[in-house]
């Protein structure tokens, strides 16, 4: 009890300070509408967000294995459904290129990841932070999946009332001069809309392979926002910053809405019951860790001090309960590290799932 109370104390002196930071994509409501929280943490709207994919795999175990197992079973689950539909119509799947929603896209390592694995495969990536989509347009720049991507900045509503993405004027007058587009924007809630990217930024990526057109990323979302059309999704490190039961079911249930019956999600986030007796232990053990990997003492205290003030971390029962309550079956745990668990599981409604 008493590192617990150590890390309460603290907590209370980061916040006191003004300098509390959450550990990973944004606050509470980053995701979800603006009645789920509060705005995104103005960090992953800095120069600071541009760390956050050099730092990440220094804080949690075998990082690289969450998203690259994620990718294997992402494919056998859309290879099995592809056979079933096969056998059942003695046809082949009319769709070889899965389309693909990655919600809290910035930073770019879903995309990265799952798309050098299976090369057929589309993606939307939703993040409301434009920096941290930025962060992920650079990081697949140059490898061929850009030209299978549309970035989205919005927070995720329910698909009726889902604000259609549309390019931004600033966008198509960089397209005109550069040869590529950055995002679809649409406006949520208080999310901010897409900011045009800086002048030396457009100049570093002159002849670059472009994303989507305007025309087309505008079509592209529209039909992915507007239908259930999705073959598979992933929402990685991400429930964990939305505030409150309520939030966390409204962003899963906007997910479910958007999947086809039977299509696989992956997700994964921080779980915890603050007041278990083991919690300062796992929370030690995880401290010991990330100063052997080489993350600064002041970073961790940041890191320990966000949770519960700045996050909104539930056991991982909990979590289990909450998808098969929001439209998902058998959730299967694939990866645990210390608080981060990874699950596997199924939207219902497809051959008995």
């Amino acid at each position: 009890m008493q590192n617990q109370s150590k890390y309460k104390a603290e907590s209370d002196k980061f916040e006191g300070q003004g300098i509390l930071r959450s550990a990973a994509r944004g606050s509470a409501g980053a995701i979800v509408g603006s009645d789920a929280g509060s705005n995104p943490d103005s960090r992953w709207e800095s120069s600071q967000a541009a760390a956050y994919s050099s730092s990440i795999p220094a804080k949690i175990p075998g990082y690289a294995n969450l998203y690259e197992m994620g990718a294997r079973l992402l494919s056998a689950a859309l290879n099995a459904r592809a056979e079933a539909v096969e056998e059942d119509t003695d046809e082949e799947a009319e769709d070889r290129n899965p389309r693909i929603l990655i919600v809290g896209a910035g930073g770019g390592q879903e995309l990265e990841t799952f798309g050098r694995a299976e090369p057929d495969w589309r993606f939307v990536g939703i993040d409301p932070s434009a920096v941290m989509l930025e962060q992920a347009r650079l990081r697949i720049r140059g490898t061929g999946i850009e030209s299978r991507t549309v970035l989205v900045q919005s927070e995720l509503d329910p698909p009726d009332r889902q604000p259609l993405p549309t390019s931004s004027s600033s966008a198509e007058g960089h397209a005109a001069a550069h040869g590529s587009v950055r995002l679809a924007c649409a406006k949520s809630g208080t999310g901010a809309a897409a900011q045009p990217a800086s002048s030396d930024s457009a100049e570093r990526e002159t002849g670059s392979a472009p994303f989507l057109s305007p025309a087309s990323a505008e079509t592209e979302t529209r039909e992915s926002f507007g239908t259930t059309a999705y073959d598979g999704a992933a929402c990685m490190l991400v429930l964990h910053f939305v505030r409150g039961t309520d939030a966390k079911k409204k962003m899963l249930r906007a997910i479910a809405e958007r999947l086809k019956p039977g299509a696989p999600l992956l997700i994964a986030s921080l779980n915890a019951d603050l007041a278990s007796p083991a919690y300062s232990t796992m929370m030690e053990a995880w401290r010991l860790h990330m100063r052997a990997g080489g993350v600064p003492e002041e970073d961790w205290r940041r890191f320990a001090a966000s949770l519960g003030p700045q996050s909104d971390p539930i056991p991982a029962a909990e979590v289990e309960s909450l998808l098969e309550e929001c439209g998902f079956v058998r959730p299967q745990r694939y990866f645990g590290a210390f608080l981060i668990d990874g699950w596997l599981t199924f939207r219902n409604g497809g051959d008995g799932k």
